[in-house]
């Protein structure tokens, strides 16, 4: 599999406009990204899309890489319909993969943390 580290340019796509939460995260997303010096340009191979799963538009011939978040252990079929839509999706917490492994268990999907150290924060 294509690990993150190792694309020097990706296409980001968010949820701008549609949901403070994914805004203020792209943001610093994007940030990070320029700091591991990935650059942004939409003739890149894989389309980062940091948005509600149901948001997903896929573009063809790229990677389609979802990272997403949800608070439920229920998803819409709206959500199901769009995470199907990518080639891997990331997630921030345990909960949310495990969530999105029920109703896709064939799909890669990893968690990444929103900046947790789940080693020395624990949920209680």
């Amino acid at each position: 599999m294509l690990a993150l580290k190792d694309v020097s340019a990706i296409s980001f796509r968010e949820a701008s406009g549609k949901s403070l939460g994914y805004a203020v995260h792209a943001s610093q997303t994007k940030k990070a990204l320029k700091r591991i010096g990935v650059s942004f340009s939409d003739d890149a191979k894989v389309v980062f899309h940091q948005m509600a799963a149901a948001g997903l538009e896929r573009e063809e011939g790229k990677l389609n890489v979802l990272y997403t978040a949800w608070e439920s252990e229920l998803l819409p079929p709206q959500y199901i319909e769009g995470a199907k839509q990518a080639d891997l999706i990331i997630c921030v917490s345990d909960f949310v993969t495990n969530t999105f492994k029920r109703y896709l268990p064939k799909k890669p999907i990893v968690t990444v943390p929103l900046g947790v150290d789940i080693n020395l924060f624990e949920y209680k």
